[in-house]
């Protein structure tokens, strides 16, 4: 079962209010369930680009993994070469994303490297 990002952080601020009640502390302490992170997000300034990783396979498809500070979202591109020997040749796509694991997981089937 996967867990969006607004679930995990209500499951735990559930947690975390039953812990305070057991511990008999009063619950009407609010908590910050937005700086729950996820361990597996890099640790960057989200007001300017950053690049994860930057690939050209064989045939010349050139991969890019990055932040875009402008759509506060990952980005996953690819642009084929323009002579690519298969056609198609300058096409290119670009995808976004709101969570990093899903980001990564799309270069990586691109790379041809998913686990």
């Amino acid at each position: 079962m996967k867990l969006t990002n607004k679930q995990l952080r209500q499951i735990i601020k559930e947690e975390l209010n039953k812990v305070l009640e057991a511990l008999e502390e009063p619950t009407g302490v609010p908590v910050d369930v937005s700086r729950t992170e996820d361990d597996n997000s890099p640790d960057f300034d989200k007001n300017k680009h950053k690049s994860f990783g930057a690939r050209m396979d064989k045939d010349g498809v050139q991969i890019n993994f990055s932040w875009n500070p402008k759509q506060q979202k990952y980005q996953v591109s690819y642009q084929l070469p323009y002579d690519y020997p298969y056609g198609g040749g300058g096409n290119a796509s670009i995808d976004h994303f709101d969570d990093y694991e899903i980001a990564k997981a799309r270069f990586d089937s691109l790379m041809g490297t998913e686990k």
